[in-house]
């Protein structure tokens, strides 16, 4: 069964990296947890099905854990002050809650 899941997850993760070309694939959360039991042969798995790439990404555990998301979101908030944010949507300043809800 664990074969199974790391087999489905490379080829998720392998699909992504052949559309987007990461050099890096970051895994987070729980899946993070299992450390080397998962990287190690995710890492191999997704080797094996770009075999025709010049590279493969890394295959690396998420730094900031369970804080990952609020960093992003700091890091985002940061660019977005600075003009240096990658945004496909134009910052219009905030929101009402009243506003967002359908």
């Amino acid at each position: 069964m664990w074969t199974d899941a790391v087999e489905a997850l490379a080829e998720v993760v392998a699909g992504y990296f052949e559309a987007m070309n990461p050099s890096v694939v970051v895994i987070g959360r729980r899946l993070a947890q299992a450390g080397d039991l998962l990287l190690g042969p995710l890492a191999a798995a997704i080797r094996g099905r770009v075999a025709y790439a010049r590279s493969v990404p890394d295959v690396r555990p998420a730094r900031f854990g369970d804080r990952a998301a609020l960093v992003g979101a700091a890091v985002a908030a940061h660019e977005l002050a600075a003009g240096t944010g990658h945004f496909s949507v134009p910052f219009q300043g905030p929101v009402r809650l009243e506003e967002a809800r359908p």
